[in-house]
């Protein structure tokens, strides 16, 4: 058959109605990532010059040569007893004097460094690092770690409320609408806790639908559907008829045809 017009809109209020699994699903992958974002700008626009430096290739590749140091700065950072430092020092290239900075946390490996020692480095492109020393940042990729674990959290609720929500948007495509007769409703609405006298809930209340139809080998069908339309409790009730989608190719597959979708964008059909 022909797929009816169906707005993306409507599958966004079809998650809506199926708070607060959708909120949880979407709100813990995006807050995740707008701080993972933060939190990598943050480091980025923090670093100094030479901790961008691609030290790996430049101990690999870098010509070696004499430096000489001209400072030597604490960075108030402790790492397994060893003290961060930031090692100042200048090197010849090319005639000119070249002054760079190498922080780490291994000047053990080079006890009683002082100002006005020599050292050896390795160049690169006017880029050095300070040989067989590791130098140290604050920035690591187990940082992702955690921002992971909220959003493998998000899923599992994500899944909850898309997975549903699908399927009916599906239907308001492709199902074929039938008349089904409704054997009772309900109300229902997320609890999430008593305190005292205080009921706290979450989510829309959501009408229960229990109905029947004929399917096609003639056998009674049995099913439910929600809604968050609560003018069916005035309009309708056991007994009565109702339209539904029934899925074409599964008719345990059906859902309540939505009233004001189907007058807004013409689902008679």
């Amino acid at each position: 058959m022909q797929k009816r017009e169906v707005p993306f809109s409507v599958l966004i209020n079809l998650l809506k109605e199926r708070k607060p699994f959708s909120t949880l699903g979407i709100l813990f992958p995006l807050s995740t990532i707008f701080f993972t974002i933060l939190i990598f700008l943050f480091f980025s626009l923090n670093q100094k010059p030479y901790e961008k430096y691609d030290s790996e290739k430049i101990q690999r590749t870098g010509i070696e040569k004499n430096a000489v140091v001209s400072d030597i700065e604490t960075a108030n950072i402790n790492i397994n007893g060893d003290e961060v430092k930031i090692i100042s020092y200048e090197y010849d290239h090319d005639g000119k004097k070249i002054s760079d900075q190498f922080k780490t946390s291994e000047s053990g490996k080079i006890p009683g460094l002082k100002v006005g020692e020599k050292i050896r480095i390795k160049s690169l492109d006017n880029q050095s690092v300070i040989k067989d020393l590791e130098p140290f940042t604050l920035w690591n990729p187990s940082f992702f770690i955690l921002p992971l674990f909220f959003i493998l959290m998000g899923i599992p609720f994500l899944l909850v409320a898309l997975i549903p929500s699908l399927r009916n948007y599906n239907l308001y495509k492709t199902g074929i609408i039938q008349e089904a007769e409704i054997a009772s409703m309900e109300v229902s609405t997320n609890v999430v806790s008593n305190r005292g006298m205080t009921t706290y809930r979450t989510g829309a209340q959501k009408i229960i639908v229990h109905y029947f139809f004929t399917g096609k080998n003639g056998k009674k069908i049995f099913s439910k559907s929600s809604t968050t339309d609560y003018s069916i409790l005035n309009e309708k009730k056991a007994g009565d008829k109702i339209k539904i989608f029934v899925s074409e190719d599964d008719e345990n597959k059906s859902c309540i045809v939505p009233k004001l979708e189907a007058m807004k964008y013409n689902w008679n059909k």
